[in-house]
């Protein structure tokens, strides 16, 4: 069996400070697979958030500050993305949500501080 490629700590902590400051979404279908703008919620007061992580540590990063959605469109929240820019942009990363979330018209979704967890780690 082959030995597996790995990226440097170097390497890795220097894609996690990329990620600080880029835009959390709401998603009800996985956006690698259905496509990024398709599979994004909409209507409302929906809009992405920017997100303001912690300094890498140990190849991962956390949300600083809680996360609200308010004022949502009836929708299964299904994953997360991570945007470069607030409205259109380059979707960077997705992770599906630990669970479905049912939300419905007007209601809000929220992640606390130090929830939300970014890694790279080898396999």
């Amino acid at each position: 069996m082959a030995d597996q490629g790995i990226f440097s700590d170097y390497q890795v902590e220097k894609w996690l400070k990329e990620l600080n400051n880029c835009y959390a979404a709401l998603h009800f279908d996985n956006p690698q697979v259905a496509s990024a703008y398709a599979s994004e919620v909409f209507g409302g007061a929906y809009v992405r958030k920017k997100m303001a992580m912690t300094d890498p540590a140990s190849r991962s990063t956390w949300n600083i500050s809680p996360l609200s959605w308010t004022g949502l469109p009836q929708v299964m929240l299904t994953h997360i993305g991570f945007w470069d820019l607030s409205v259109n942009g380059n979707l960077i990363g997705s992770a599906p949500l630990a669970e479905v979330k049912r939300v419905l018209a007007g209601g809000t979704y929220a992640i606390g501080a130090k929830q939300l967890a970014l890694s790279f780690h080898n396999l």
